[in-house]
Order: structure tokens, then C-alpha cells, then sequence
């Protein structure tokens, strides 16, 4: 009769059943994921370039995109994060233009506040 010996363990390790995660996680990794790729803190809103938010945008951030809609361009679900920032890389391309022109808003505001 054959021993069972610490590889083949280690197989029946393997196949042995996942554990199902619990509900709370399956709802969290099925929410949207948006990611932030404009200027650093437009307009003195503490958001930075890069900034991931999962289902919902924070409250700061949605009082900012009320007073000023074109910053709501750069929050961009995180599936087409490739091809945005290709073209925000393109000189002239329309993103590549709005991001200037935002920015340059943001810190001729920030420099009136003071």
C-alpha cells in the first residue's frame, strides 16, 4: 500500500472547496471603480492625480464638479484609464486641452483666494 507523502498532500490540499466570500464583499468588488486624472487639487479640493473611488464619488469632489463641470471629465471609470491618459498625453488633443485650461482656472482661483 502506498504512503502518502508531503506532495501529494499538499495536491489534496489544493483541491479541497473554497471558502464563498462573505456578502459584503462580493456587493464591495461588484461597485464601479472611477479613477481622478486631472490637474493636482483643483481649485484647493484635497483629490490628487491617480486617486481611485469605488461606487461613488466623495462628497468634497461632488461640490467641486457642481461649481465647475469640466472637472467631472477627468473622473473616469477605471476600465478606459488606458486610452484617456494616451490621449491626455497627446499635445492638442482635446483632453490634453481641457486639462490645461483647467488648471490654469484652478491656480489663477487659488492665487485670487490668497
Amino acid at each position: 500500500m502506498a504512503q502518502s507523502t508531503p506532495a501529494t498532500e499538499k495536491k489534496a490540499d489544493r483541491k479541497a472547496p473554497r471558502e464563498t466570500p462573505c456578502p459584503e464583499l462580493t456587493a464591495r468588488r461588484r461597485q464601479s471603480l472611477f479613477v481622478y486624472i486631472g490637474p493636482q487639487a483643483p481649485f484647493g479640493c484635497p483629490v490628487f492625480s491617480g486617486a481611485v473611488f469605488r461606487g461613488s464619488i466623495p462628497e468634497a469632489l461632488e461640490h467641486l464638479c457642481a461649481e465647475h463641470p469640466e472637472v467631472r471629465r477627468f473622473i473616469i471609470p477605471i476600465e478606459k484609464l488606458a486610452a484617456r491618459r494616451q490621449e491626455l498625453r497627446t499635445v492638442g488633443s482635446s483632453m490634453n486641452r481641457a486639462f490645461i485650461e483647467l488648471k490654469t482656472k484652478s491656480l489663477a482661483a487659488r492665487k485670487a483666494r490668497g
